[in-house]
Order: C-alpha cells, then structure tokens, then sequence
C-alpha cells in the first residue's frame, strides 16, 4: 500500500505513509478553501485567514507560536491558492506530538485579534504592493483575471487593495466557520510513524474540529478570450501567449503535459534550443501546462527587448505548429526527465505529503508513483498530435508588459497561432 488513509468520525481525513529512512516528519493541513470561494466583497480573504492564524490563540501569542517551532528547530509555513489553503511542518519525530498541538490550536482556536489583524492588513498591502512591482507577476495575474473575468479563478488569491483594506474580523472568522471543517480537511503526516500513532495524534488534538460538511462549490468555468497590454517604461516587453487547457480530471492532461515539456521546458525544448540558442531573442523562455478542479491553462511565456518581438512571434507560432511532427528520441527524453524529477523528489518528505493529500483530497485515491509514472509512459506520439490539434483550435489570449509599440494587434497575433 503506497499510504493509509482513515476518516475518522468526525470527517477528518488523516493519511499518512511510513518511510522509515527519514530522519524527521512532514505534517500537513491542508484545507479545501482558496480565493475560488470568495466574491467580490470578501476577495482576499482565504489568504488572510492564513496569515491571521499565526498571529495568536486563545493561549497562545503570536510569538509563543514562533518561538516554539524556533526551539525545536522546525520549519512551520502555510500558502494559500485558488483551490486550498495549506499549513505545514517538517520536525523531528519526537516534536510530532507537541507540534500537531500547536498547529491544531492555531486552527481550532485562532482569536483574530483587533490590533494583530490591522497590523497583518498592511503586511498584506505590503505584499499586494510588492507583486504589483513586478512584472511577471503582474502579467500571470492579468491573464488569470482576463482570461476568467467575473468568474472565481479571475479574481487575485492576495486580494485587492480595496478589498484587503475593507476585510473585517467578522469576514474572517465567517469564512474560517463556513470551510474549516472536517469534511474540508485532509490532515497527512509522512516519515517513521506508524498510522495508528497518526490517528491517534490526530484524535488527541483535533477533537474540537467543526464537525460539518459542504457542498459542492466549484463549479463550471469559462476560459474567455483576452487581450492585455500593459504600457510600462521597461527595457524588455513580458509576453504570456495563452490557450485553453485541460482539468486535473482530464485523462489527457498527461499528453499535455509532455506536449509542454518537448515544446519548452528544459535547455534541450525546441523553444528554448530555437529561440534562445540559435536565434539569440530571449535571456529564458518556457511553457507550462497548468490544471486546477474545474479548468486548466497552456501557456508560453517570455521576456525580450521590443525589438524582437515580430520575430519572437514568428518563430514561436511556427514552433509550436512543428510539434504536429515529434522524433520518439523526444518523448523518450521527456519521459525519462519526468520520471527521474518524481523519483527525486521522493527524496523529501514534504513533496510525499503535499502528494498524498492532494491525491487524496481531488480523487479520493491515493496511487503511488509508479502508477503516475505509468500514465506518462503510456502517452503516445499520436495523443500528442491529438491534444496539439485540441489546444490550436481552442480559445487564445495574449497577455504584454512593458513597452507595446512594437507588438502586433490581437488578430494579427491569434492568427499566427489558431487553427481555423
């Protein structure tokens, strides 16, 4: 069995996997609530439910908090995405128990104090200012707010500042009451530890868990086409050329998945090898094939000097046309690069348990993998020529920062690249 999962009586989930090499143990709470569950109103507030739970308990300051993970020397850290919020430690084995504590009473117990939270709220401008300035976040965000506008994956996980800047207690713990609940949370511990000591752990300081359920909140979504420009004094233009995907659920996201990674992922990608090693027009340029629950995003992106913008467009368009003609000495590579990065990352317990709960938590079965493995290997040339043809003749965006005098009309750019 690659893990164990039990839920318990209340709804909790707890998984675990015993790997008994390790010298310390991953803990993960993860929590299925992200910024896909705010409006308008309310935009911001998974993630600042997040910073907000270390900043004190009922029994506990915040400097309590993180002077007691400074003494045992473990790593204690949260992040928060569209689809979920997740908190994690790595301690050693014998801080499990105390640290599970803590880490449940900072989600159990969290006061969301007056003075702390507007002292957090401009930690939270600060960090909305701070992405604001750079613009390769800015131009990943855009296309995500373009592409998904007045839908929920359109809307910034930070927050706005109007919105971040109006954010009350009452918004906070309203949104901690409604989706930190059992049947939304997936507790996973990975290292030397057997699963009953898992349970039991959680058992102990889990016990005042809302015990509830939610439903179904994810739901249909519609990948818009978009087009934005962003004039900005900068010496290079950030480019994101953009295309519908495919869902976590897709059974074709692998044949994506490697269609990105021949095309632009790695120094050895035709993009990089084309348009950067033998053309010169790019310091880096990559691809990316993302899938979330209800939808999922195909994308190259790229920063270059103005003046090689037709060119790079050019060369890009005609590129990703060749992929219609992939050598097996590609695919081979790729697969073997993808099976070699998961076995690395089988070094790290962290990586084990952000796997399993994710696994776990979005299919309700935790395969092993190999088994992940086995669905790349199982790609064919042919898959890749049939998701090529899928993603030319789906909706295109297109997504620029900096100066735009040189960058073609929509039109002119989306023809380079859809099939008709």
């Amino acid at each position: 069995m690659f893990a164990e999962c039990t839920t318990l009586d209340n709804g909790l989930r707890v998984v675990s996997k015993k790997i008994e090499s390790f010298g310390s143990i991953a803990l993960e709470v993860a929590i299925d609530a992200g910024s896909a569950l705010e409006d308008n109103t309310n935009n911001g507030v998974a993630h600042f439910v997040e910073h907000m739970l270390f900043k004190g308990t009922k029994t506990r300051t915040a400097k309590d908090i993180a002077c007691f993970f400074d003494n045992i020397g473990g790593a204690f850290n949260a992040f928060t995405d569209r689809d979920l919020t997740v908190y994690h430690v790595k301690v050693l084995p014998n801080d499990l128990d105390s640290s599970m504590e803590v880490l449940a009473d900072i989600i159990q117990n969290s006061t969301f104090d007056e003075k702390e939270l507007e002292l957090e709220r401009g930690v939270i401008l600060q960090e909305i200012a701070e992405c604001h300035d750079e613009p390769s976040d800015i131009i990943f965000d855009k296309y995500y707010e373009n592409i998904y506008s007045n839908q929920y994956y359109g809307r910034p996980i930070l927050g706005t500042v109007n919105t971040v800047k109006k954010m009350t207690r009452d918004d906070l713990i309203n949104f901690v009451n409604r989706y930190y609940v059992s049947s939304n949370i997936v507790i996973t511990v990975v290292g030397d530890i057997e699963h009953s000591n898992a349970i039991s752990y959680v058992k102990k300081h889990f016990i005042n868990i809302k015990k509830d359920s939610v439903q179904s909140k994810y739901l249909p979504i519609q990948y818009k086409i978009a087009d934005f420009r962003e004039e900005r004094d900068l010496q290079q233009v950030h480019l994101l050329l953009g295309f519908e995907g495919m869902n976590q659920y897709d059974k074709d996201r692998y044949s994506l998945g490697i269609l990105s990674s021949i095309l632009g992922s790695g120094m050895s990608s035709r993009l990089f090898q084309e348009v950067r090693e033998k053309r010169g027009l790019v310091y880096g340029i990559s691809s990316f094939s993302s899938n979330s629950i209800a939808t999922g995003e195909f994308g190259i992106y790229a920063s270059l000097t103005p003046d090689n913008v037709a060119e790079y467009l050019d060369v890009v368009s005609s590129e990703l046309k060749k992929m219609n003609v992939v050598f097996q000495e590609e695919m081979t590579r790729v697969k073997n690069r993808l099976k070699a990065t998961l076995a690395m990352k089988q070094d790290s317990n962290v990586f084990f348990a952000r796997y399993i709960s994710n696994m776990q938590m979005r299919y309700n079965e935790i395969k092993s993998i190999d088994e992940v493995i086995e669905k790349y290997n199982a790609v064919t040339i042919d898959d890749l020529y049939e998701s090529l043809e899928i993603l030319l003749s789906k909706s295109f965006s297109f997504a620029a920062v900096g100066k735009l005098d040189t960058i073609p009309s929509y039109n002119e750019i989306k023809n380079k690249f859809i099939i008709n």
